[in-house]
Order: C-alpha cells, then structure tokens, then sequence
C-alpha cells in the first residue's frame, strides 16, 4: 500500500483473487494510526507468517474458548473440538466483518462490494448469523419503524 493508494479517505486497490478495483472507506482509527506514523507502515508479512502472529496474540488475550466443528470427510462425519484461537486467521477478520457490517443493518449490496462477493446468495452462507440472531434484527427494525 502506498500513500497513493489512499484520497479523501478511501483505499483504492485490486483485490489478489479477483483482480477487481475495490475503493473502501477507511476507518477514522485507521486513519488516525496513518497519520500518526506519516503512512509508514512495516514491510508486509506473508499470510502464514501473518496467521502465526494473529494465533499467538489470541492465545495471549485468553481468546480459549472451546469449539466444536463438525464436518463431512469421505462420507463420514468427523466431530473435532478445539479451542478458538488455533483457528483465528486473516479470513476471520473477513468474516467477522462482514458478519458484523450485516447485524448492525448495513445492506448487503453494500457490504458485498466491499468483501467481493458476486452474489447475495454466496454472501448470506459466508456470514454467520444464527437464526435467532435473524430475529432479533427483525425485531429492533420493527421498532424503529413504529415507533
């Protein structure tokens, strides 16, 4: 990133996968800490070196929750448990984003131009929002609309 790459505001770059021009807006913390070191920012890390470093600083803040993890493996389903921070990587901040964006009632059009998510179907089964969490959101719409 190059302090090009960033006016009035926003970044603008190609996203690796894709290969599409995304423009986000950063947020006012992310600009805070550009200014505070005049958009010198580290070398960059690899992704393995970088997932490395997330896992460690989770283990450090006590993020050791247990989890259980059910998946389908040559026809067989295959129960693992764990505990959260050996599976914290850069695609949970991702995720977490975009789950979190939805919840507070950010639409998803929007949100998926961002995440570059080419459909809303494939968006609606990235997130993980439960059921109940559906609800609720449903619930505190309905009381801003009658109030």
């Amino acid at each position: 990133m190059a302090k090009t790459d960033i006016k009035d505001g926003f970044i603008t770059f190609r996203q690796q996968k894709t290969n599409n021009k995304v423009t986000i807006p950063l947020h006012p913390v992310v600009l805070e800490i550009l200014e505070k070191y005049s958009y010198d920012l580290p070398a960059e890390i690899s992704n393995q070196r970088f997932n490395e470093y997330i896992k460690e600083a989770c283990h450090i803040a006590g993020i050791n929750g247990m989890e259980t993890m059910t998946r389908t493996e040559g026809g067989k389903l295959i129960t693992t448990t764990f505990e959260k921070w050996e599976h914290v990587s850069s695609h949970t901040g991702r995720r977490s984003f975009c789950t979190n964006m939805y919840k507070r009632g950010l639409p998803t059009l929007m949100i998926m131009s961002i995440s570059g998510h080419k459909t809303e179907k494939s968006f609606l089964k990235y997130i993980k929002v439960k059921q109940e969490e559906h609800a609720e959101m449903m619930k505190k719409a309905w009381a801003n609309i009658y109030q």
